[in-house]
């Protein structure tokens, strides 16, 4: 089976790690055409990859301009390369190629047969129940890490928002899509899939519930309140009631979770109470 010809595999990469390195060249070696945006070029390590590896194609800017235009750009070429589909993974989440033979099997048995999602999100939290191999669940929101973008929809949207620079570009496309009348999807059977275990979130107890919490710096909680602030003025504007109410749920746990993570960040003490 060759899976290389049912979609790529895209990154936008920012100071990445050898384990990130060693995932794209395992792919490479799989001879999977694999789409890389580079915001951090000063690191010459994925252009080097890049320069001996003919399926690697690399894109970078010069500098870091965010992930809404590294997003576009991977898809875009994507798309203009001949692919219906592009897989896309944050630099930290790991994957191997069971999860590569299960995506292949799930654009097979339903994607090729629905062409009404404009993005399926990838999950392992079902893997040992009975949900049945490949059972797509209607969503109100993805994240863009493990997701595969039909590339016909995201060029009828006109691609991700270059505006949004880190956070809420995945809700902001997701917002856009189902305005346009697409859906949004999630497979949570997908075997060797881990979002959280490669991130830097620090898991921590309180009052008996446990959160996995990373301080951001002053310049992302702005970037982060800005995006959010324009997601409410979208969703009104197109009178998308609905998602202003989902959008500001979602914003209302991730200022909680910035208060608890500066509250632990400045007082140890409550961490540590917590955790006996």
């Amino acid at each position: 089976m060759d899976l290389k010809k049912k979609f790529a595999i895209g990154f936008v990469i920012y100071n990445t790690g050898e384990s990130s390195l060693d995932r794209i060249k395992m792919i490479s070696d799989e001879n999977f055409d694999v789409f890389i945006f580079d915001n951090s070029p000063s690191d010459s390590r994925l252009r080097l990859l890049a320069s001996i590896n003919d399926n690697i194609r690399y894109f970078t800017c010069g500098k870091n301009v965010g992930l809404g235009f590294g997003l576009s750009v991977v898809c875009s070429n994507a798309y203009f390369d001949g692919y219906k589909y592009l897989l896309f993974f944050d630099q930290d989440t790991i994957f191997t190629n069971s999860t590569l033979e299960f995506v292949s099997n799930l654009i097979d048995a339903k994607l090729s047969l629905q062409n009404n999602y404009a993005v399926v999100c990838l999950s392992s939290k079902d893997l040992k129940s009975s949900v049945s191999d490949f059972e797509i669940f209607n969503r109100q929101l993805v994240i863009s890490s493990g997701s595969i973008f039909d590339l016909c929809i995201a060029q009828k949207l006109n691609w991700h928002n270059v505006k949004y620079f880190v956070d809420n570009v995945d809700y902001e496309f997701c917002l856009r899509a189902v305005n346009s009348g697409y859906k949004l999807g999630e497979c949570t059977a997908v075997p060797d899939f881990d979002h959280v275990s490669g991130q830097e979130d620090k898991e921590y107890l309180f009052f008996r519930k446990k959160y996995l919490l990373r301080q951001y710096p002053r310049s992302r909680l702005i970037d982060s309140l800005a995006s959010y602030f324009r997601l409410f003025y979208y969703s009104i504007t197109s009178k998308n009631f609905k998602y202003f109410f989902i959008l500001f749920r979602s914003f209302s746990i991730s200022i909680y979770g910035q208060l608890l993570a500066y509250t632990f960040k400045i007082n140890p003490l409550i961490k540590k109470n917590h955790e006996l």
